[in-house]
């Protein structure tokens, strides 16, 4: 029998066109339906809402000169459709204002046209009677210091040197003389080291920071007095309760409070006159904060002891030198009384790590880390600096960038923001010439090319030098020392 494949061929080809056919015929509905829905649907509503503007509240600072002060400021605009949309002022941020008031006017515009407009007030004053001649620059707790060209030192604020009554200018501390290096590192305890090497403190010494064998009351004040038994110092700092020295030939001693290892002698007990540090001889810097100490060594590598944070967020209590590896090319160290350690690397790189409340590491976060973390934003730095809850660092050119906590205005950017708040790094109002910084509990002060001082933030107990107790959240001029 013939089987007649052409028909069969035939049909199964027409149940193919009969199947693409229906295919075809889905699609088309279907894309109907869609066009169909899609002109049921109501377009958007327009965009007619403006930008949402934030400024600064009224800016005050004192001239620099005869022609006023350059006066920085953040000015920015959130859009509920665009997002963040530039903001543009005149004057801008970064212009020579004159002496007087002078109003800033600000305006943003959304993609729709929408456009937000305000003002704010930056007030100029006359020039002061500045101090002059500063060479070195430390802040403690609520006071702060500065060694100046003779050698002598003045402080101002709360210094706990002679009684318990703050001064609201520069005073000299007449029993110095000879100063080299100063630090009080944002705590209630002075010290300097002298051009023999030898090294005196004052202030509080509840815990033996005096290094001179004795242990006061927690509210006696003292003044200064030789440490016991050094004679050699190239570089100190001052933790909160405890102190440590580096000497020349690259090892480093400490006394004070011994809680939790601090003083790296492999105990716990409290020393009121200095000990040794096994193991550390290429020392060229030391940080002290609360609770720990690092020392950088001549290779650019930190050894640290005391209280360290671990991988797993806890703490634990290291009595003796231990290698911090995350950290190489190191060319200066300093420490915050909070629990935050600071570096700066050779390439000008910042790197922090430790306690991060409120945002002290600088990455807009409050989260500890047991690995150091750059600071967003900044780079290029000269000099760096950690408070009890934020840091600064000097940017090559002589601008100050500032982070962490700002509740009374220590970030000098002209706001203020809760205590819980991680602020990012930000450019400090006015200062284009600095050369060095220091940040006390909720203040901080840049040294000026010029050798002056200006500072910014808490001033309660006096600590800005500027003859009032009234807070700043720019920078104001240090008065000059009373003759």
């Amino acid at each position: 029998m013939r089987i007649n494949r052409r028909n069969k061929a035939n049909r199964s080809s027409g149940r193919h066109g009969t199947a693409r056919s229906l295919q075809q015929t889905v699609s088309l509905l279907t894309a109907a339906l869609t066009v169909a829905v899609s002109a049921c649907t109501p377009p958007a509503p327009p965009d007619t809402e403006p930008p949402v503007l934030s400024l600064p509240g009224t800016l005050t600072t004192e001239a620099t000169s005869a022609s006023g002060a350059t006066v920085t400021f953040v000015a920015t605009a959130v859009d509920a459709v665009a997002g963040v949309v530039p903001v543009s002022c005149s004057p801008d941020s970064g212009s020579l204002f004159p002496v007087g008031v002078t109003t800033v006017a600000c305006s943003a515009s959304d993609p729709a046209g929408n456009t937000a407009s305000g003002t704010f007030d930056v007030e100029v004053t006359e020039p002061v009677d500045a101090l002059a001649g500063a060479t070195r620059l430390t802040a403690g707790y609520h006071h702060t210091c500065a060694i100046v060209e003779s050698g002598e030192v003045v402080c101002w604020g709360a210094d706990r040197r002679d009684d318990n009554d703050p001064s609201l200018v520069p005073e000299f501390v007449p029993e110095i003389t000879g100063a080299t290096d100063i630090d009080a590192s944002s705590s209630n305890t002075t010290c300097v080291i002298l051009a023999d090497g030898h090294l005196e403190c004052w202030g509080r010494n509840d815990f033996g920071q005096l290094g001179n064998g004795t242990i006061s009351g927690l509210f006696d004040s003292n003044p200064p007095s030789p440490v016991t038994a050094i004679s050699a110092a190239t570089d100190i700092s001052v933790g909160l309760y405890h102190v440590c020295a580096v000497l020349d030939d690259g090892g480093v001693q400490c006394w004070g409070r011994n809680s939790n290892g601090q003083l790296g002698d492999g105990t716990t007990d409290n020393s009121a006159v200095p000990v040794a540090v096994p193991g550390v001889v290429n020392a060229v810097a030391v940080a002290a904060e609360e609770s720990s100490t690092c020392a950088l060594l001549a290779d650019g590598t930190v050894t640290c002891w005391g209280l360290i944070l671990n991988s797993s967020g806890w703490y634990d209590q290291v009595t003796a030198p231990a290698l911090n590896t995350d950290i190489t090319g190191a060319t200066d160290i300093h420490a915050g009384s909070g629990g935050t350690m600071c570096v700066l690397t050779d390439i000008g790189a910042v790197k922090c790590w430790g306690k991060n409340s409120p945002g002290t590491l600088g990455d807009g976060t409050t989260v500890d880390s047991v690995t150091p973390v750059m600071p967003t934003g900044v780079s290029n730095a000269t000099t760096i600096t950690s408070g009890n809850a934020h840091s600064c660092a000097v940017i090559s050119g002589g601008t100050v960038k500032c982070w962490g906590s700002n509740q009374w205005g220590e970030l000098g950017n002209g706001t203020t923001t809760t205590w819980t708040t991680p602020n990012l790094p930000a450019h400090v109002s006015g200062i284009t010439t600095a050369t060095a910084v220091a940040t006390g509990a909720a203040h901080s002060c840049a040294l000026l090319s010029n050798s002056t001082i200006r500072c910014w933030g808490y001033n309660g107990a006096g600590g800005l030098g500027n003859g009032t107790t009234n807070d700043s959240t720019t920078p104001v001029t240090v008065l000059n020392a009373p003759a």
